[in-house]
């Protein structure tokens, strides 16, 4: 089986008390690690927050959030920093 990529809905639904979820991709990410795109720690700061501001969690919940999913093993993506990258995302633009 190749890597896991963790996007960050599936990593904030883990997270939010009002969601239930099937652990074993969770399971999966704790003991393989997993592949997380160069934007996600700014998508998932982003998304803690707006949870936070329409009262999904309270600060404090937040902070556990950060805190759990730091433990996680994740690894950049290395395509995700690549200039090649940069200069493809304009090409939907031009079809």
């Amino acid at each position: 089986m190749g890597p896991v990529v963790l996007d960050c809905s599936v990593a904030i639904f883990w997270l939010m008390p009002d969601e239930f979820f099937d652990s074993c991709f969770l399971d999966r990410v704790v003991t393989e690690g997993a592949l997380v795109s160069s934007i996600w720690p700014f998508e998932i700061g982003n998304t803690l927050l707006m949870a936070e501001r329409q009262k999904r969690l309270s600060a404090e919940q937040r902070h556990q959030a950060v805190f759990t999913l730091s433990e996680l093993p994740t690894n950049v993506d290395p395509m995700t920093l690549s200039p090649r990258l940069a200069r493809n995302n304009g090409v939907g633009r031009t079809l």
